[in-house]
């Protein structure tokens, strides 16, 4: 009986990616170290205990914050999401002859496999990188403002995060006009995605409005043509060392980011050591300090958290419902005393019967559920 449960518990690991939020064939004949055996169970089992989400908003494949994908995915339990505007088409390669739409299908490639170590599910909208581009104005004027937000607005409703964030500011501290754009995006969507207003085919096509609580920009590393000085509302600190995966966060993300080879030739991995990424805070929608020790902060991302969605009548069952699945949780996830007796099979069971108890006295999905669950994307 005491093999029966980690065969059960590695069962799960294998069927599927610790990061992955469905269960789905594998894309790779052989998975990276951290997405296999005892480190991709651990991971799978933090992200059990945790509502949190959120999304980065970047222009081009290499423009995402690895480090921090990989701390709040990997370290958090997070789920993370990353949206790229384009594909790269338009830039240079310093590994082959390839460029333009051949060159798109490269570095496409090439953040996938990045992807793999950030742990992270992608996708891209239908603009296209003509080359570079000096100013926001420039790059709206190729892409057009509703034709960015559209795509930006609808993988937000798809996705559902909590915290929006971006590496670019969406001012000329960004410095190329296709940066810029992606971080006005990543604020202006915090607002228009809640709005049933805004894009409503999107609506009525099966999305629902969606309202992100948080959303920050990395401060800027220097101050360029006038930008403005922008405070840091929270510090990730990307380089704090994971036993588990036997490596920093900066670390395992940099492994990535040297698949990214049509741009960098192959990044070097950097000594291990503190590493922070600053970020401001543009928006909130809850009440928090100015200085805060993470992007959640006011936020309640616990199991129980999870009825917050529910809106109108008797919410008291899901509320202890997802307490008791909670204490389930923890004891699945090993966090407890020595002096407590070892997880039995009968709690693996109790807690599937609780999330189906739940389910099914909360009602069934809604057709419209079941047809987002079926939009095309691509996963890393």
């Amino acid at each position: 009986m005491k093999l029966l449960v980690p065969l059960v518990l590695a069962g799960c690991a294998w069927a599927q990616l610790p990061y992955a939020t469905s269960i789905q064939p594998a894309q790779v004949a052989h998975e990276i170290p951290a997405n296999r055996g005892s480190a991709a169970l651990w991971q799978s089992l933090k992200k059990l205990h945790t509502r949190a989400s959120l999304i980065m908003v970047t222009a081009h494949p290499d423009d995402e914050d690895g480090g921090m994908l990989a701390y709040q995915s990997r370290g958090q339990g997070t789920r993370v999401t990353l949206l790229t505007l384009n594909r790269g088409e338009g830039g240079a390669n310093v590994m082959s002859p390839d460029y333009f739409d051949a060159l798109g299908l490269v570095r496409t490639m090439e953040l996938l496999s990045a992807g793999r170590y950030y742990g992270v599910d992608q996708y891209w909208t239908r603009v296209i990188d003509y080359g570079f581009s000096k100013t926001k104005a420039e790059s709206i004027s190729k892409w057009t403002h509703d034709r960015v937000l559209y795509d930006v607005v609808r993988v937000v409703r798809m996705v559902r995060p909590l915290v929006i964030t971006s590496v670019f500011v969406g001012g000329p501290s960004d410095g190329h006009g296709n940066h810029q754009t992606a971080g006005a995006m990543a604020q202006e969507v915090f607002k228009a995605a809640a709005d049933p207003n805004v894009f409503p085919d999107q609506i009525k096509a099966g999305l629902r409005p969606w309202a992100p609580l948080k959303d920050y920009a990395r401060v800027p590393f220097m101050r360029r043509r006038g930008g403005e000085t922008l405070p840091a509302n929270v510090e990730i600190p990307e380089g704090t060392y994971d036993p588990v995966l036997g490596v920093s966060y900066v670390q395992l993300s940099r492994e990535g980011l040297g698949y990214q080879k049509s741009q960098n030739g192959g990044s070097s991995i950097p000594k291990a050591g503190q590493m922070l990424s600053p970020y401001h805070r543009y928006a909130s929608n809850v009440t928090t300090a100015d200085q805060e020790q993470s992007f959640f902060d006011g936020i309640d991302v616990s199991l129980a958290g999870i009825a917050t969605l529910a809106r109108g009548g008797d919410t008291g069952f899901l509320v202890d419902g997802l307490k008791a699945m909670a204490t389930l949780d923890r004891r699945l996830g090993g966090i407890q005393s020595e002096q407590k007796p070892p997880i039995r099979r009968s709690k693996i069971c109790r807690f599937g019967a609780r999330r189906r108890g739940l389910r099914e006295r909360g009602g069934r999905r809604s057709p419209a559920t079941h047809r987002r669950r079926r939009l095309t994307k691509w996963r890393s």
